[in-house]
């Protein structure tokens, strides 16, 4: 293919913009519907709540492996999804646009995932913040998404293309293992427990409240400990949170009642997106939004599934006019399985080593996620030769 001369995203592309649907024909055979839930902040496929849709597809609303599709809205003030990118995976042979999302459709001779890459940039990101319409729920015109200037794809621009998606498809292979584990090691948990009596939650872990940092102190944000929120819970894969947007300095922990839980304790939401579970990889506080278990009379992974199947019991339980939330009397209510300190004790020798490799792939996941965003610059820049970005990429692999 011959170099192709610089121009803007309108000049590759055409928009197709995907349509309402039925919610009563959700989870009926059909495509996956794509979504805002199907995109992940700043760009990626996120596909921990998928669903399948029974009902009307037309074909020009129909993706399929390798198409990109993009949201031009975002219903929080962070701009975090819009105009963010995604591709539908091989793990989804077809799916289906919403009304939140639009198909690109290539119009001239450019290969899909250069677009893809490009439009993952921190330089496209923040274009799409600086020309965010709104105040309550944030737009991009589909004017301002199309002018978005393309550079030249150069031989050297498109041998980084290839790099990245190798780390990409690294990062993909890693998930697959990790789910495939949390899926083993639920089922082991089930099986383990088919038949053990009830208790209720709070009979068997003690839940620890977060709290929120006295204001009044100021400067309390800063290396420390990690600070945990519902937010941090909810973007959490697999279970496991290794990280946090935030963290506290150890003098405002002095300060508030969240002090650190350690490594191993289950972290669950109570406020807003309730009774989503994550344990985490190190030390951390974390807010009220929260309630934290720690492993100090169950086994780390045992305490894991024993609060992830309480969890379940939560949805209908939660209560609130603006929030939705749970408390402390409702945890009360949640019976879970009970083993007696042998059986839990194996069951942690079977569960163990299947959350250890979880924890191994996701921490080198960030690790390729690290060295990805630190490319990404020098594709828009095309500064980087394409044996050093070979031998960076060949040392982390």
């Amino acid at each position: 293919m011959g170099e192709i001369s610089s121009g803007t995203l309108g000049d590759y592309v055409v928009l197709q913009r995907g349509t309402t649907y039925q919610s009563r024909l959700l989870g009926l055979p059909g495509p996956v519907l794509l979504g805002l839930s199907s995109i992940a902040r700043n760009g990626g496929f996120r596909s921990d709540s998928l669903r399948m849709y029974g009902g009307e597809s037309p074909n020009k609303l129909l993706l399929e492996v390798g198409d990109l599709f993009v949201s031009l809205k975002d219903v929080t003030q962070t701009g975090d999804l819009l105009g963010s990118v995604a591709r539908v995976p091989s793990s989804v042979p077809l799916g289906r646009l919403t009304q939140d999302t639009v198909k690109l459709n290539l119009v001239k001779d450019i290969p899909a995932e250069y677009l893809y890459w490009i439009l993952r940039t921190e330089k496209y990101r923040a274009y799409c913040r600086a020309h965010a319409i709104g105040t309550t729920n944030l737009s991009l015109s589909r004017e301002d998404f199309l002018n978005f200037p393309i550079p030249s794809p150069t031989a050297e621009r498109l041998a980084l293309v290839r790099l990245l998606d190798t780390l990409d498809d690294k990062i993909a292979v890693n998930d697959r293992i990790a789910l495939r584990c949390h899926e083993i090691a639920e089922l082991h948990y089930a099986v383990a427990t088919e038949r053990a009596r009830r208790e209720p939650l709070t009979s068997l872990v003690k839940p620890i409240l977060g709290a929120t940092p006295d204001r009044k102190t100021g400067g309390y944000w800063g290396d420390g400990y990690p600070w945990a929120s519902a937010k941090d819970v909810v973007t959490s894969k697999f279970g496991l949170l290794t990280a946090t947007e935030k963290s506290i300095t150890t003098a405002a922990v002095e300060k508030t009642r969240s002090k650190p839980v350690p490594k191993g304790s289950v972290i669950l939401t109570a406020r807003g997106t309730v009774g989503v579970v994550a344990r985490i990889g190190q030390p951390m506080s974390f807010n009220q939004s929260c309630y934290a278990f720690t492993p100090d009379l169950l086994p780390a992974s045992v305490l894991y599934f024993t609060v992830l199947r309480g969890s379940r019991q939560m949805q209908s339980m939660a209560h609130g006019t603006v929030f939705s939330t749970v408390n402390m009397r409702t945890l009360d209510h949640i019976e879970v399985p009970s083993l007696p300190p042998e059986g839990a004790a194996s069951l942690d020798e079977i569960l163990l080593p299947l959350m250890d490799t979880i924890e191994v792939r996701m921490r080198e996941n960030q690790a390729l996620a690290q060295l990805r965003d630190t490319l990404l610059p020098k594709l828009m820049s095309g500064e980087l030769r394409v044996r050093e970005a070979e031998e960076i990429v060949g040392g982390a692999l």
